[in-house]
């Protein structure tokens, strides 16, 4: 009886040393008012330490229970794992994978807190579609570092007015934006350089291989875009369609690829002006090669050749892969320049060898003429 007696004293003493009280409303901690059916009022003083902690257990342990100690009559226990070095995750515990809290649900123990990853710090993945309202507010990424996006993303704002939907991108290297990128519904798509840009400039660079840009249109509704204009690595462009200068807008003729509305403007390295130095200088700096054939000259290699000398033959004229003959302009004008002056000089020496046989048959008239009026005086 006294040992009874001994013991129950005890127990009231560390009830009333601990601050517990219970109330019909539930039981305080350090205070007689509990306002819930647990309530803990933390102390004041510097070095008490105040929490509350859960029954601690490893994995190790709590696999030793076995898979049947706990069912629903459990649900909603509370423990700490302190340690899952040994142990199993099966059954009941197939969450218990991390030291921390866990409760019981009724079935198996779940995460009290699941992890999750600090945008900061950590990678993480998406389980579910989000939304970030931006409420009025900017969302920047700030100073010189390399953001990267892979696969497939969409970027998509709602118009504040209007109709239809925008997705834009804009980019800032301190200051008002300088790049924009636009999509609108049913509408062109733009880059477009702003604020304090000089200049806008596409291309390649720091390629592992040589990289080229083509132009893709699509002329077909529905239908995979084609490259309708392509840059070589080198530099080289190719137009696949027709192409016109000077114009707004305007329709080719079949065959025609290319229309200019204005003048146009070549290079060259040298001028037929060589002709006429050659000619009568003997010689010509512009083109020492060059070689003025008279008349006859001419017409025996048209005949052996069938082409005019100086200018290119059409056995040596590249073809296209439509089968058409592909010449150099510039330098069919200026064989054809070298063609119309030489033709001025054998016109030019024709028209004096015709003045001069003139001259010789007036001289022969005015003769005829004298000798007529001597033999009518004889008779």
């Amino acid at each position: 009886m006294r040992k009874n007696l001994t013991t129950l004293l005890t127990a009231v003493l560390l009830v009333t040393s601990a601050g517990i009280f219970a109330q019909t409303a539930g039981v305080g901690i350090d205070t007689t008012t509990p306002n819930s059916t647990l309530d803990v009022n933390g102390k004041l003083g510097v070095t008490d330490i105040d929490g509350l902690q859960a029954p601690r257990l490893t994995r190790a342990q709590l696999s030793a229970k076995g898979d049947a100690l706990y069912g629903a009559s459990q649900k909603g226990a509370l423990i700490y794992i302190t340690d899952i070095s040994a142990g199993d995750n099966t059954g009941p515990r197939v969450n218990i994978n991390d030291v921390g809290y866990y409760y019981f649900d009724g079935t198996i123990w779940q995460k009290l807190i699941n992890n999750f990853s600090n945008l900061y710090n950590a990678d993480g993945t998406l389980t579910s579609k989000r939304t970030v309202t931006q409420n009025g507010k900017d969302l920047k990424f700030v100073n010189q570092q390399t953001t990267t996006i892979n696969n497939s993303v969409g970027l998509g704002i709602v118009q504040d007015s209007g109709t239809g939907t925008r997705s834009s991108m804009g980019f800032s290297n301190g200051g008002n934006y300088s790049l924009f990128i636009y999509c609108d519904t049913n509408s062109e798509s733009q880059i477009s350089a702003t604020g304090n840009s000089t200049g806008l400039s596409i291309g390649t660079g720091f390629t592992n291989s040589p990289t080229g840009i083509n132009f893709v249109t699509t002329p077909v509704a529905g239908a995979n875009g084609s490259a309708q204009v392509s840059i070589e690595p080198n530099g080289d462009t190719f137009f696949v369609k027709n192409v016109g200068v000077g114009y707004s807008t305007t329709t080719f003729a079949p065959g025609e690829k290319l229309k200019v509305s204005g003048s146009i403007t070549t290079a060259t390295t040298t001028y037929p002006d060589y002709v006429f130095d050659k000619y009568y200088n003997g010689k010509s700096l512009l083109n020492s090669k060059y070689k003025f054939l008279n008349i006859y000259d001419t017409e025996k290699f048209i005949k052996e050749n069938n082409h005019l000398p100086g200018v290119t033959s059409i056995n040596d004229l590249a073809k296209t892969e439509n089968g058409l003959y592909s010449f150099n302009l510039s330098e069919l004008s200026t064989q054809t320049l070298e063609k119309v002056e030489e033709l001025y000089l054998h016109v030019i020496k024709q028209q004096a060898q015709i003045d001069a046989q003139k001259e010789q048959i007036n001289k022969l008239l005015d003769l005829t003429q004298k000798l007529q009026i001597k033999i009518k005086s004889r008779k």
